[in-house]
């Protein structure tokens, strides 16, 4: 699997706690807790939480999940959705058009963001992403929002020192020998 698509198989990653508050209202919460750092990227969650039970039909539309990740040089992803109706990897670098799902194909400019594994209820989610690459140093901002739950636009900032440090702790899980098919 090339790696913008997904972290490798055959890596133990470097972890580092975020602790990262990005919606924290009356009657939702929205947080990244942790981030699993590769050698090429970095995979994390962000828990949401509400008060109430979502109605039916927030997972998608015009109104649902917007979520996003700007690095300290600019460039930036976003996906659009939760679980099954997530639109993934859309760039900026790749003129805003979602990259193809061919994984065959070159590697895109980057950076991607894809949705990856989540569940939970009505009341409380964890949507799983993967970032490729690496940010460099400086600050990664992270952005959502979503009008359907009446969550306005909202940002976050952290340093990637830590998730660069975690990414150089990342180590084969089987040095000198072949992966596992």
């Amino acid at each position: 699997m090339p790696a913008w698509v997904g972290p490798p198989e055959d890596v133990l990653p470097g972890v580092v706690a975020l602790e990262l508050p990005l919606v924290d209202t009356d009657q939702q919460v929205m947080w990244i807790a942790a981030a699993e750092a590769y050698p090429a990227g970095v995979t994390f969650s962000v828990l949401m939480c509400g008060r109430r039970p979502a109605r039916d039909g927030v997972e998608s539309g015009s109104g649902t999940w917007r979520f996003g990740v700007q690095f300290s040089d600019g460039r930036k992803a976003t996906v659009h959705g939760v679980g099954m109706f997530s639109r993934n990897a859309v760039s900026s670098v790749a003129g805003g058009v979602a990259i193809p799902a061919d994984h065959r194909q070159p590697p895109p400019d980057g950076p991607v963001l894809r949705a990856r594994g989540g569940g939970g209820s009505r009341s409380i989610w964890r949507q799983q992403y993967w970032l490729w690459p690496l940010p460099p140093a400086g600050d990664v901002l992270f952005a959502c929002e979503w009008p359907d739950l009446q969550i306005d636009f909202s940002t976050a900032t952290i340093s990637a020192d830590p998730i660069l440090k975690a990414a150089s702790r990342a180590r084969p899980m089987w040095p000198g020998q072949e992966p596992l098919a």
